[in-house]
């Protein structure tokens, strides 16, 4: 349960800052929820998100398997 704490959400776009940016905002599982096209930078940081939400047709079947492996709940729906 997150509590007076900050929450960030990742969409699909263009993500200019490097690793030490997000690593400076504190971005941890638990607050962490993406689109399934802003899942694709958080695999490619290495941070793990609380909850993946989309079609998931941005995501590669490693990148779903990381996720998966990662046990990030996936929220599936057809757009």
């Amino acid at each position: 349960m997150m509590t007076n704490s900050d929450a960030y959400i990742f969409l699909n776009g263009t993500f200019t800052k490097n690793l030490e940016f997000y690593n400076s905002l504190n971005i941890n599982k638990n607050n962490l929820f993406c689109a399934d096209g802003g899942a694709k930078k958080a695999v490619e940081l290495n941070i793990t998100p609380t909850e993946v939400w989309g079609d998931f047709d941005s995501l590669t079947i490693e990148e779903i398997n990381w996720l998966k492996n990662e046990n990030v709940k996936l929220v599936t729906f057809n757009t």
